[in-house]
């Protein structure tokens, strides 16, 4: 949205993301990866392989060591269940298999085994945080709430803007809620451009021993995330402050 910021270009084998870091497509090269970016004042490269790739880090420090690290902190028990319905929908073979997600958490198999562990790693924030700040400086760490990415994404889009250094834009002359999707959505020449059916699909809620568990499960890594925001004097997510402070 911002006229001074781009992206790369749609990469279709791999859901439009890049997937470079740590991944697939690290072997074709820095040249590949550069010709994939058009000329902006600020580029970036969002792609959820990142952030628990645990070669993803080196990578990108050798090649953009200046780089700004954007990590949306969103509640890990959600994001577990979200992904679990993600591979649900895209009928995998060992979530079909399993029935449930209670059967992942169990995991009797090295398939379930692995699901469980894509399930659950993205959500231990500071475990990865650890091997990022190993490399960039914590100035290069921005930390955005995903809770209120949803609900006000104006408004935590203008600051990330702010902290990036970029002119003032009115984002939110560019959002509109859509109330089908049950999220915001880009407006451009007045039309409304939402993200994939993927995004924003309905699913069954979760049960409230599930819900338990997962927060069980969770528990020393939001410990360890609100200790270490608290240390450096950065802002406890909503979703956090709710689990832990009450």
């Amino acid at each position: 949205m911002h006229p001074n910021v781009s992206t790369n270009e749609p990469i279709p084998e791999s859901f439009e993301e890049l997937q470079f870091f740590g991944g697939a497509n690290y072997h074709r090269g820095i040249e590949w990866y550069s010709k994939r970016f058009t000329a902006a004042h600020v580029v970036f490269d969002k792609s959820a392989t990142y952030f628990d790739n645990p070669s993803a880090a080196k990578q990108a420090f050798a090649l953009v060591p200046n780089a700004k690290i954007v990590v949306i902190l969103y509640d890990p028990t959600r994001r577990a269940y979200s992904w679990y319905q993600h591979m649900l929908a895209h009928n995998d073979t060992a979530v079909v298999a399993a029935g449930s997600m209670e059967k992942v958490l169990d995991a009797t198999t090295p398939q379930l085994r692995k699901l469980r562990q894509r399930c659950l790693s993205g959500g231990r924030y500071t475990h990865h945080l650890d091997r990022w700040l190993e490399l960039y400086p914590l100035s290069n760490l921005i930390l955005i709430d995903g809770e209120r990415l949803r609900e006000e994404p104006a408004t935590v889009l203008l600051e990330l803007a702010e902290n990036l250094g970029l002119p003032d834009f009115e984002f939110k002359n560019r959002i509109r809620f859509s109330a089908s999707k049950g999220f915001f959505c880009q407006v451009s020449k007045e039309k409304t451009k939402c993200l994939g059916r993927g995004k924003g699909r309905a699913y069954p809620p979760m049960s409230p021993e599930l819900w338990s568990r997962l927060n069980n499960i969770f528990l020393p890594d939001n410990t360890a995330l609100h200790k270490f925001l608290v240390k450096n004097h950065l802002p406890v997510p909503k979703w956090l402050r709710r689990l832990l402070e009450g």
